[in-house]
């Protein structure tokens, strides 16, 4: 499935031929190379000035934006348009697509900013991007004492400091603050005022906290426990024995291969296939077959497929949600051209999950099956569309709104049962797992709960996750 409406992709497919759309990627490659240049990301100051790139390419392209949208509006309130005003609006209309475009994969590079920064922390990785997105940073204004506050605190405690609005995932007060004994503060931006956790409890007890300080303390809280509470029990990072591997090396080998073929493709498990189309290859090919190319792209109907690809990372509504089971591109361990080409849509990269398949694997691993209904499978749709515009609402708790538990299937052995969710498969088709590594991440949950004698639920962590994504 797509979460990108097919009006979306349309505009992402005219694009991908943009030269200007082409050279601004291949200015922001350049920056995704300072940020995963070994001697930049553990250094304060490097990490300070590389996001002060992005806050003054992120103002110039806002700018182009509201010029843009008041050009469109001015050439809309006339009565009648000329060809010449219908073509005027429909280029203008391009641009603004493009600079929007440009600002979420400028978000995505911050992104592996902060997830190396706060060493892959997905606990308190996923509890800070449960809000809605930054409106429009601008380095001479709203951001100018956000970042004066960042260069202060740098100053006196040699901290990393991130800059929240540059980000997708930090959606939690203005910045966050990495000190040298790893410790995370988050600070509130008020002007000469900084809001923090110790400003808080000088504020005393009986002082009533307003809704942006308690959904800071209640992060801060996630930070120093490593810990949440959804749906009143307290979820805890379990740290895994089992290693982290993926498939990241295949999806590599396939890009090599589509530089000259364009399209390239292969079953990397009995139930997943991956193939790639590069877009950045077409126009260097010569006598192309197109035809062909859409006949390798036809689904067996047949096959109960769930599909992904890269291009689902672009879904951005006008709230500013976005796929947060997705990780941000820019960790990933490729080239730094490899990883923009991905944010960019110049490559295609599309996962095909055979849920029947699936279901084989797991049995062959002496595993239970258990069907979920077509009715069940929709309630989690529903559930979303209904209250995607209160879930992450800043009135609330970060997990106060929290989507059914529903699985395309559960696995059973035993007293054991698991839901093989949405949310799981995801580490299939977006993250590449291998299979091995889900079931022995399963089969460490199974040990876990059948040592408690209770079902639990807790944010795993792999053993070699600090040193796998890059």
């Amino acid at each position: 499935m797509y979460f990108l409406n097919k009006e979306m992709a349309l505009q992402l497919s005219d694009i991908l031929h943009s030269d200007y759309y082409r050279a601004a990627v291949d200015y922001l490659t350049s920056i995704q190379r300072k940020c995963k240049d070994k001697r930049n990301r553990n250094n304060p100051s490097h990490i300070l000035t590389i996001q002060h790139e992005l806050l003054h390419n992120e103002t110039k392209l806002w700018d182009l934006i509201k010029k843009g949208r008041s050009q469109i509006k001015i050439l809309k309130i006339k009565a009648e348009l000329s060809a010449l005003e219908n073509k005027k609006i429909l280029s203008l209309q391009k641009h603004v697509f493009i600079h929007e475009q440009l600002i979420r994969i400028s978000r995505t590079i911050a992104d592996g900013i902060a997830w190396r920064s706060l060493n892959y922390n997905r606990t308190f990785l996923s509890s800070s991007s449960r809000g809605y997105a930054a409106g429009d940073p601008n380095v001479g204004g709203k951001s100018k004492p956000e970042l004066d506050w960042a260069c202060r605190i740098f100053s006196k405690f040699n901290s990393i400091l991130l800059i929240n609005d540059l980000t997708r995932f930090l959606r939690v007060g203005d910045l966050t603050e990495i000190r040298p004994d790893k410790k995370i503060i988050l600070h509130e931006v008020k002007g000469r005022k900084l809001i923090n956790i110790y400003s808080i409890k000088k504020k005393g007890l009986n002082k009533k906290l307003t809704q942006q300080e308690e959904r800071l303390l209640e992060l801060q809280k996630i930070a120093v426990t490593n810990s949440a509470e959804i749906d009143g029990k307290i979820t805890r990072t379990m740290q895994l024995q089992t290693s982290l591997k993926t498939h990241v090396g295949k999806v590599h080998n396939l890009i090599k291969k589509s530089k000259n073929e364009i399209y390239s493709s292969q079953l990397i498990e009995s139930f997943l296939t991956i193939d790639i189309t590069n877009f950045r290859a077409v126009s260097q090919a010569k006598n192309f077959n197109f035809d062909e190319l859409k006949t390798k792209l036809v689904l067996q109907e047949s096959d109960k497929l769930i599909l992904h690809s890269n291009w689902d990372s672009f879904f951005w509504d006008i709230q500013g949600n976005f796929l947060r089971t997705m990780l941000p591109y820019s960790i990933f361990p490729l080239s730094s051209k490899d990883c923009t080409h991905l944010m960019s849509g110049h490559y295609l990269l599309k996962t095909y999950l055979n849920i029947n398949s699936l279901k084989s694997s797991f049995i062959e691993a002496g595993y239970e099956i258990e069907e979920t209904s077509e009715k069940n499978l929709d309630v989690n749709l529903s559930w979303f569309e209904n209250n995607r515009e209160k879930m992450f609402t800043k009135v609330k708790s970060l997990y106060q709104e929290i989507s059914p538990d529903i699985g395309f299937f559960t696995i059973r052995r035993g007293h054991f049962s698991l839901k093989i969710t949405p949310e799981l498969t995801s580490k299939l088709t977006t993250e590449f797992f291998t299979f091995d590594c889900f079931l022995n991440m399963i089969e460490e949950m199974y040990n876990i709960a059948s040592q408690r004698q209770r079902p639990d639920q807790y944010f795993p962590r792999f053993s070699n996750e600090d040193s796998y994504w890059n």
